[in-house]
């Protein structure tokens, strides 16, 4: 019992456990008020959350205490290149992911007002030029990179090559799941959990992070120049915003734009496909890169497949966690 605890899957599971904590403390320190106004918390909070606790806390406690060595954890997290096709179909699939992540933010706000949630209206500024690029940097940049730190490279590492070809799976729902709930918020849940379903496939099939903090980046890049065109009448993202009203203003917009997601979700899956053709002539050629005639064939120890209620157990207790503080987020939006 005490080995399985102290497995590199149960470290990995309890820095996780002490970033999801250290993200309630200090969400909880800045909800009693400051003496900053509203851009400097962003600015504070954005810093503090993303390149100390998605940054800096998990790359040194994970080097300290799982790999000894930051070369290592680098390499374990997907520090890695890709090929230029799996860019291209990354971003494409990107795209796609944005479009799709809209339609199910609609559904996921339609089913909360059904049930009484009341929504608290955003009050981020884009009065300047300035304003926007501060929000491309606290919004995209930051969250793009730091992030897929923590929930792609971080959760990644905790299964070995062999553990990651048998748990696809577990680790994408795994990763997509915690994704979601480290936003400890009702209403990011539904579009961030299928956000984490693609960005997870996308660094399982590349092997490598940087396409998911490209395409993470891009989405939220995507968001702050909605906000900005919506509050400054930009021409280009004027037209998507205008577009989009088109498509959840009456019955035949819902209509184009539910064949639209339903197309979308199909290219994605087939563009998955290609990717997990070339993952998998990697795979055989790297087996057979291995097989040595002369060598005797010493058979290595079998991955183990599924869940280990032993070594997961952190997982379980941080799962617990984010599950009570986004319904705790739900029960406040519907009382207030």
């Amino acid at each position: 019992m005490m080995q399985d605890l102290f497995s590199k899957r149960s470290k990995v599971w309890l820095i996780y456990l002490f970033i999801i904590v250290l993200t309630l403390v200090v969400r909880i320190a800045f909800s009693f008020g400051t003496s900053l106004n509203d851009t400097e918390i962003d600015v504070v909070f954005s810093t503090v959350i993303q390149i100390v606790i998605f940054g800096i806390v998990p790359v040194t406690l994970y080097s300290l205490f799982v790999s000894k060595n930051l070369k290592t954890s680098f390499s374990d997290f997907g520090f890695k290149n890709t090929s230029g096709k799996n860019w291209l179909r990354s971003i494409v699939i990107g795209v796609l992911m944005t479009f799709c992540a809209t339609f199910i933010s609609m559904l996921w706000h339609v089913m909360l007002n059904l049930i009484g949630f009341k929504y608290s209206p955003s009050d981020t500024d884009y009065s300047t030029v300035g304003m926007l690029f501060l929000q491309i940097f606290i919004t995209a940049v930051l969250p793009g990179f730091f992030e897929e730190v923590t929930h792609r490279g971080l959760l990644f590492a905790a299964f070995s090559e062999g553990e990651k070809k048998k748990n696809k799976w577990l680790i994408v729902i795994t990763s997509a799941l915690m994704f979601s709930l480290m936003h400890q918020n009702i209403r990011q849940t539904g579009y961030t959990f299928f956000d984490g379903i693609i960005l997870a496939l996308m660094c399982y099939y590349t092997g490598s992070i940087f396409p998911s903090m490209t395409v993470h980046f891009l989405n939220n890049f995507s968001s702050v120049l909605s906000g900005y065109a919506e509050q400054n009448n930009g021409a280009l993202y004027g037209f998507v915003n205008s577009f989009y009203d088109f498509l959840t203003s009456g019955f035949l917009g819902l209509m184009i734009f539910a064949a639209l997601f339903a197309l979308a979700i199909v290219l994605i899956v087939l563009l998955f496909k290609d990717m997990h053709k070339e993952y998998a002539r990697k795979e055989q050629l790297f087996k057979t890169d291995e097989i040595n005639p002369f060598e005797d064939v010493i058979k290595p120890e079998e991955p183990y497949v599924g869940i280990d209620v032993k070594r997961d157990v952190y997982n379980f207790v941080t799962i617990i966690l984010g599950v009570t503080v986004t319904l705790f987020t739900l029960i406040w939006g519907i009382l207030r």
